[in-house]
């Protein structure tokens, strides 16, 4: 599950044909292209979404599933963190087994 949100502009209001959810889907096909195995791949369900990845949200998009797997955090908080709120609490509430990812690079490409 990948999320996108206005607030993640940081105030800024974008103008133009930016297509948000569009870039969202192409930062997790990325993602998911470069640790999962390409035989594996049609196993993986993605779900985009627009708004704050809320735990409710992610169990719903988890249901059916073996594995949840999200990343290490968002972009609320402390970027100090190593966890981030959404994550931490799937972690202590899973009702599946849940990997936390750490993002090693900045993946998001804000181009037209």
């Amino acid at each position: 599950m990948s999320a996108w949100d206005w607030a993640a502009t940081n105030g800024y209001v974008p103008f133009g044909d930016f297509n948000w959810e569009l870039n969202t889907k192409s930062v997790l096909d990325e993602v998911l292209e470069s640790a999962v195995d390409p035989d594996q791949l049609g196993q993986v369900h993605r779900h985009i979404v627009e708004g704050h990845p809320r735990p409710g949200s992610c169990w719903t998009a988890a249901e059916g599933a073996d594995l949840l797997v999200v990343g290490s955090r968002g972009r609320g908080g402390f970027a100090g963190m190593l966890l981030g709120s959404v994550s931490q609490h799937l972690v202590i509430h899973g009702q599946i087994p849940v990997v936390v990812v750490a993002r090693r690079r900045p993946v998001a490409r804000l181009s037209g």
